[in-house]
């Protein structure tokens, strides 16, 4: 019977320094993502972070843990957010991440919760038989041209067909373009927008006020957290790590957008960019102002093109679609969140974009 490793969190800072860490071919965490998880507001010394199988200095199995939290009856419930898992090609097959996963499902009694999934990982993980669907995300993707021929490459379509499709995808890009710059979107009558690297003081304590009508509850504490230890870096002395999962980027950011209706704030959101990737993550205002934030969205996207955006905000992406122009092709997308414990979302307790490790990556 193979023995499970388990690394705390109080233990997570010497592990990725430990010998051990070095020697091992695959590494179970990033440099990035273990700052990430020890400077989580919501972490306690003794969650357990990193579930390994080895075999001498070989990792054959990995999953990784974080500490989340929601606000349910009135009370602050600790759970995990599973993120990360990862088995040797050479022992696939054999229940290594199932075995990990009920591990922490015991470790973290009993609650444990994922999204931002690929569909291996959430096969795995429904194979167990602990999760179900808690909510599920309604949002949309929008493509620009060049995001043509990498669509068809992961359908599997022919290279003829693909090295066509590159053709026309540069040709009617360089047209739509053109086209972006001949038809601008007009201002939008008493507001306006700002562009920020990182929360400033009025962002935090709106995002304190609108906390309490979310169903995770990310605040202030939470915002400062995500902006100064994201996952992602754009340094390339750590390119060579052999990890699993995105850590590097040659551009990667994360930034804040403030609303100001005429002469004070009204909101703000939050949207990253990675690699000619757009999503949009936190929505911190009222409906009043989402055409606002839709009219933001769509500028600064006709005006820098990104290959691809997502928006899983059902009414921003709903506002999106009615008026989809610069996009050259909008099609419906959506992302469920999976819980072990009963955890329902009520209608006053709002889901974000960016819950779970979705923004980090």
């Amino acid at each position: 019977m193979r023995q499970v490793t388990r690394i705390r969190l109080s233990e997570l800072e010497a592990f990725v320094k430990s010998p051990l860490y070095q020697s091992l071919d695959v590494k179970p965490i990033s440099g990035q993502r273990a700052l990430s998880y020890i400077h989580n507001p919501h972490g306690s010394p003794d969650d357990v972070a990193v579930y390994m199988f080895l075999e001498g200095e070989r990792l054959t199995a990995f999953r990784t843990v974080w500490a989340g939290s929601l606000i349910q009856d009135g009370q602050v419930l600790r759970f995990g957010w599973c993120s990360g898992s990862w088995v040797a090609p050479g022992y696939r097959g054999q229940g290594l991440s199932v075995r990990l996963l009920r591990e922490a499902y015991a470790d973290w009694q009993q609650r444990l919760m994922f999204t931002n999934y690929s569909p291996g990982g959430e096969s795995a993980n429904l194979s167990s038989g602990l999760f179900t669907p808690i909510y599920k995300h309604q949002g949309i993707r929008a493509y620009f041209p060049p995001a043509l021929p990498a669509n068809l490459r992961r359908r599997g379509t022919s290279g003829l067909l693909v090295r066509v499709a590159q053709v026309v995808a540069c040709t009617t890009g360089y047209a739509w373009k053109a086209l972006g710059r001949l038809s601008p979107i007009t201002e939008l009558e008493g507001y306006s927008f700002e562009t920020l690297d990182t929360p400033d003081q009025e962002c935090l304590e709106m995002a304190d006020r609108f906390s309490e009508s979310t169903f995770f509850g990310r605040g202030a504490a939470d915002l400062e957290w995500i902006f100064r230890y994201p996952w992602m870096t754009t340094d390339p002395t750590g390119r060579e790590l052999n990890y699993p999962f995105s850590f590097y980027s040659d551009t990667f950011s994360t930034k804040v957008v403030k609303i100001r209706k005429n002469s004070g704030t009204s909101g703000f959101f939050i949207f990253s960019e990675r690699e000619g990737h757009w999503k949009s993550h936190h929505f911190y205002l009222s409906s009043r102002d989402f055409l606002a934030a839709v009219h933001w969205i769509r500028a600064y996207c006709g005006k820098n093109q990104p290959d691809f955006v997502t928006i899983l905000h059902p009414e921003i992406a709903r506002e999106v679609r009615k008026h989809w122009f610069p996009f050259f092709y909008v099609k419906g997308y959506g992302q469920t969140i999976y819980s072990t414990f009963h955890a329902a979302p009520s209608v006053d307790r709002l889901i974000q974009d960016g819950d779970g490790d979705y923004i980090f990556t």
